[in-house]
């Protein structure tokens, strides 16, 4: 064993899809590679690339740890990752963006945090292009997520990113393959994971270097621009409600009539959200998230909900000029 490594008994399966992905796949492979957690495979699934990403897998020789997949046509990051888990030979299951970036002691801290349960997940950096760090991504409170406080939330917004998450191939079988029209995955893992599991541990560690530029899935933290950055969000959304209504149907879960009028009831919202229209007043839903939700909703609909956040920041830059004046 290598100086300052780890190997325990569980063997953790690193899925990371990339189309594309010629810019930054290689620091995030080497971040895999040079994990204090030894006992790893990185299963690299090259969807349909057309630029020198393959020319940059070939540059790795370790074989042994490194399993490269391909699909000729871009078929999507899903089907993408679901190829990889099929593949996959692990005890647990990590995902890895082809952009993203594990700090060294990632692995072992997250294998470490997993309990019987088979789930767990960590704090994020957010960083720019750079890898230069703006903020944490979570301000949890609590070490346990659970499945009966967490259900009719997770019907409005996901929880839990999926670099973020580690989950047991045992887990694993019971989630995918996820379904392919969807453009997005760590939604339908965190809310059938949770619901299978019935509790989510919480390591308060940024374990993730996650990085915004202007090529992935959330390229802005900019705020202008935001609500129509977030009514796009949306309109995948719709995608995963006609899904999740779809798998939520065949199941013999005691809550399934609800979940469907719940699933309903927010598509239905973001449906108003994404035309621009104003929200209904509606009891159930602010019954179920709140007035403060209703509002923030009908202020992305008309995409205005920067105002608050522009507000405060004049109010900060002017109350700076006051004390530089006052000085």
């Amino acid at each position: 064993m290598n100086k300052g490594r780890v190997f325990l008994k569980e063997k953790v399966s690193v899925i990371m899809p990339v189309y594309n992905g010629e810019r930054f796949i290689a620091e995030a492979i080497s971040s895999v590679l040079e994990q204090s957690y030894e006992n790893l495979e990185l299963i690299i699934i090259n969807d349909g690339s057309t630029d020198n990403t393959a020319e940059v897998l070939s540059s790795f020789s370790d074989r042994d740890r490194i399993m490269i997949l391909k699909h000729h046509t871009n078929k999507g990051k899903v089907a993408a990752i679901n190829y990889g888990i099929k593949e996959s030979t692990g005890d647990l299951i990590v995902l890895l963006a082809a952009d993203d970036v594990l700090p060294r002691n990632s692995l072992e801290r997250r294998v470490e945090s997993v309990c019987s349960n088979g789930v767990a997940f960590c704090n994020i950096w957010v960083c720019d292009e750079k890898l230069d760090k703006i903020k944490l991504f979570y301000d949890y409170k609590q070490s346990v997520v659970f499945w009966e406080d967490s259900k009719r939330h997770l019907l409005l917004y996901n929880m839990v990113g999926g670099g973020a998450i580690i989950f047991s191939k045992n887990l694993a079988d019971k989630i995918f393959p996820i379904p392919e029209k969807l453009q997005f995955e760590d939604w339908w893992i965190t809310f059938f994971a949770l619901m299978h599991a019935g509790q989510i541990n919480y390591l308060d560690e940024p374990l993730l270097l996650y990085r915004i530029h202007g090529n992935n899935d959330n390229g802005s933290l900019a705020i202008f621009g935001r609500d129509a950055r977030i009514k796009k969000d949306f309109s995948r959304h719709l995608v995963f409600y006609q899904e999740l209504k779809n798998k939520v149907a065949q199941l013999e879960h005691f809550d399934t009539q609800e979940f469907l009028d719940i699933i309903t009831m927010n598509e239905q919202i973001k449906e108003k959200v994404i035309e621009g229209k104003l929200v209904p007043w509606d009891k159930d839903f602010i019954r179920l998230y709140g007035i403060l939700e209703y509002i923030k909703l009908n202020m992305i609909s008309l995409e205005i909900s920067a105002l608050p956040s522009l507000f405060v920041r004049y109010i900060k830059k002017l109350k700076k000029r006051v004390d530089l004046g006052v000085k």
